[in-house]
């Protein structure tokens, strides 16, 4: 009976060991750049202007959990969050956590808790994980990943 399977000979096995540090390293720059451009889509779902509490009211405030789930706010999407002074805004970053992860995060304050948690009486808009949700960011995402790898492999 024959045998199968594969077998590299010396040369082939130093050009795969070569092959896997430039994957290495175009993957991580890919990461961060991807990243990068993924944390600057995300925090455009915090630079609306902020209604004003005459316009919350009009709309029957839309995100009191009266209504159980955030009402409709004409030119938003439900977990946009307007910008008054710009701490929430400001409080998305984005860090390297490793070569093969960006992470998007929210710095820990009053405010952050406030309007991604909620309150007693306001439901909770995570801009960040529901802003990955949507198809644009999704395919921003695949774009960006795709080209920035190919331009690191070059």
């Amino acid at each position: 009976m024959s045998k199968t399977g594969l077998r590299f000979n010396r040369s082939q096995l130093d050009f795969l060991r070569k092959a896997e540090g430039k994957l290495s390293k175009a993957s991580a720059s890919a990461i961060k750049k991807t990243g990068i451009v993924m944390l600057a889509s995300i925090q455009q779902f915090t630079k609306k202007p902020a209604l004003s509490p005459s316009d919350l009211a009009s709309l029957d405030h839309p995100y009191a959990k009266r209504h159980g789930k955030i009402q409709s706010v004409p030119n938003r999407k439900p977990f946009e969050v307007g910008k008054t002074s710009g701490k929430f805004s400001n409080s998305i970053y984005g860090v390297t956590t490793n070569q093969y992860e960006y992470a998007i995060r929210y710095k820990k304050n009053d405010e952050t808790d406030r309007i991604v948690l909620g309150t007693k009486i306001m439901i909770g808009r995570d801009p960040i994980n529901e802003g990955f949700k949507t198809k644009p960011i999704k395919n921003l995402f695949k774009k960006t990943i795709r080209s920035e790898f190919k331009k690191a492999m070059k």
